[in-house]
């Protein structure tokens, strides 16, 4: 009997027979991730050009000997743009490049096309808790996926796991600038369907050549940051155990390469601590997939003739293929999806660095936790009281900024916060330094209650100053402007000017704005 194909091998025959007719083209590929990686090594045949990706500190590296190159780069040399990528990220990643006169499509073969813009015509807003309680009585046994469905991780892709790792390497460390791709190639090479986590570190010792205490190294890094950015999807958590108490049969079945001492301290950690071994059904253990459909088959023919209900959020794993197994399924949205269905959709194709990940990945836990949160809303993310906005609208701003002042101020015997914003700011900075496990600095903080255009003026000395001061952002009458920047009484000459001035979008948006002072004279302005 031949030998069941790995998902990898699977995706890989997908993707050579929806692009059959591709053969002759020019293609470019978007995506670095897992999927490219493992796919690039299969596509004999196909004239794969350039790679795109969302970073672009990627640009000028190769994988697999293909160049990450610009959109403009891809315009040039390419025929068609493929966007490889884990489904859930087709419409967001096309948002991207939705300018592009190349014809776009899809892994699946679909030619890609701009999502609805009305959020709350998305079907899943009609989900209500208590249909799935109902769904959850009318059955058996019960199932969950567990990443995305009873759990999730504060960052907005599985793969920035492995972007978080490099990013913390020491600079010298011989995978200071490629743990990322190595470690996705490393998935696709251990020779097996359904590798562990130590298979896949193996794989990576090889490719890298590394010994086998830097290996260790790194894969228990990667389990302690793993716990580290997870969190329990706490309503889903409590409909588990509700399950429980009427009697139901309770199984979780997840595709991980994970084992089981490693995926019983996420257990732990989501409060699920005491579930049992023998109802957990882990692709690492049983070397077969949801995907792939192998492990739904053998599950239900585990549990004979009962009804089953299996509750995930996977299209495919959680939903097509336990299906065709004869099992009924009730799908969720994870964080990510609902974030990306919601009214504030349109960040997340502005999201192209870790940062940027990772500040998306906080706002989609603390709004998109319960699966069922913007169902009463249809898709509008409620701000609510004042903690919770400061949290969703403020918190990672204020937080990435005070890194920067940590990182600019190592050396400095001082630092000082100025009014007004300054005030709460030099309290969230003595706080953060609380939190870190050696103290950065041994600078002072004060807090001086002068006022912003002071130090503006102050400070004036080149050119370069006054364009600073000039295009810091107002919003207002250019007399009003005039008198609240520069202390300028406006006169006549100003009457065809004084429009309302959005000092923001010029600042952003870099529109040429040239200001000329006039040696002893009052300003005069030119916008051209």
């Amino acid at each position: 009997m031949a030998a069941e194909k790995s998902k990898y091998q699977l995706e890989t025959d997908a993707f050579r027979k929806t692009f059959d007719s591709f053969r002759d083209k020019r293609i470019v590929l978007y995506g670095i991730g897992r999927r490219t990686l493992t796919l690039l090594p299969g596509l004999q045949g196909f004239h794969v050009v350039g790679l795109l990706d969302r970073d672009a500190g990627n640009l000028g590296k190769s994988f697999s000997g293909i160049p990450v190159i610009s959109l403009a780069e891809a315009e040039a040399c390419a025929d068609v743009i493929i966007i490889n990528s884990d489904p859930t990220n087709f419409q967001i990643i096309y948002q991207r490049i939705v300018g592009t006169h190349l014809p776009v499509y899809y892994a699946t073969g679909e030619r890609a096309k701009l999502p609805s813009t009305d959020y709350t015509d998305f079907a899943d807003w009609g989900k209500t808790e208590e249909q799935l309680r109902e769904q959850i009585r009318q059955h058996d046994v019960i199932t969950f996926d567990f990443f995305d469905t009873l759990a999730m991780r504060r960052c907005l892709d599985p793969t920035d796991v492995f972007r978080i790792l490099e990013h913390r390497l020491p600079i010298e460390h011989p995978l200071a600038d490629r743990f990322a791709r190595l470690r996705q190639e490393a998935a696709g090479e251990t020779g097996e369907e359904e590798p562990t986590l130590a298979a896949i570190y193996q794989a990576l010792a090889q490719k890298a050549g590394l010994s086998a205490d830097a290996v260790a190294s790194l894969q228990k890094e990667e389990l302690q940051l793993e716990e580290e950015l997870c969190l329990p999807r706490k309503n889903m958590v409590r409909l588990l155990h509700d399950a429980m108490a009427l009697g139901k049969d309770v199984c979780i079945v997840s595709d991980t390469w994970l084992e089981w001492e490693d995926f019983q301290r996420l257990l732990e950690h989501c409060g699920l601590g005491t579930f049992p071994h023998d109802h957990v059904w882990l692709s690492s253990e049983r070397h077969e997939s949801k995907s792939s459909g192998a492990l739904w088959q053998t599950f239900r023919a585990s549990i004979g003739k009962r009804s089953v209900l299996h509750i995930g959020d996977d299209m495919r794993g959680d939903v097509a293929e336990p299906q065709k197994a004869g099992i009924d399924v009730f799908s969720i949205q994870s964080a990510k999806d609902m974030l990306g269905h919601s009214n504030i959709s349109q960040l997340l194709p502005m999201a192209t660095t870790l940062t940027d990940a990772l500040h998306l990945g906080f706002v989609a836990a603390e709004a998109c936790n319960d699966p069922f949160a913007l169902a009463a809303t249809r898709g509008r993310i409620d701000m609510g009281e004042a903690e919770r906005f400061g949290y969703l609208v403020f918190g990672s701003a204020v937080l990435r900024y005070l890194c920067w002042v940590l990182d600019e101020t190592r050396k400095a015997k001082h630092i000082a916060f100025f009014a007004r914003d300054g005030y709460f700011l030099k309290q969230d900075f003595d706080f953060l330094r609380t939190l870190l496990p050696e103290k950065p600095s041994e600078a002072d903080t004060l807090y001086i209650p002068a006022s912003r255009r002071l130090l503006y003026l102050a400070t004036l000395e080149t050119e370069e100053d006054l364009r600073r001061t000039a295009f810091f952002p107002y919003t207002g009458t250019f007399a009003d402007y005039l008198e609240s920047r520069f202390e300028v009484a406006a006169d006549a000459r100003t009457a065809e000017a004084n429009d309302q001035l959005n000092f923001p979008t010029l600042y952003f948006q870099a529109i040429p704005v040239h200001i000329c002072f006039e040696r002893q004279t009052s300003p005069t302005v030119d916008f051209s």
